[in-house]
């Protein structure tokens, strides 16, 4: 059995950054919550939960997702 060494790290990412990436790679907000629900797809997610609020969106699912720091690195 292998064990996994388990890292939580919070970071903030500034609104003017997100933006870009967005227009650059999805086009509009609505493609990017469409990329990152199809990502959680691909993780094998059964559930997919998505809270809007004033101030952020949070897009969390049981989905497998990254499993070890090696793939982070990748």
């Amino acid at each position: 059995m292998q064990l996994v060494n388990k890292r939580k790290r919070k970071f903030g990412v500034a609104p003017a950054i997100i933006h870009n990436l967005i227009s650059r790679q999805a086009g509009s907000l609505g493609k990017a919550v469409l990329e990152a629900v199809m990502n959680s797809i691909d993780a094998g997610a059964t559930a997919i939960d998505i809270t809007i609020d004033p101030q952020t969106l949070t897009i969390m699912d049981n989905g497998c997702g990254i499993q070890n720091f090696e793939q982070i690195e990748q």
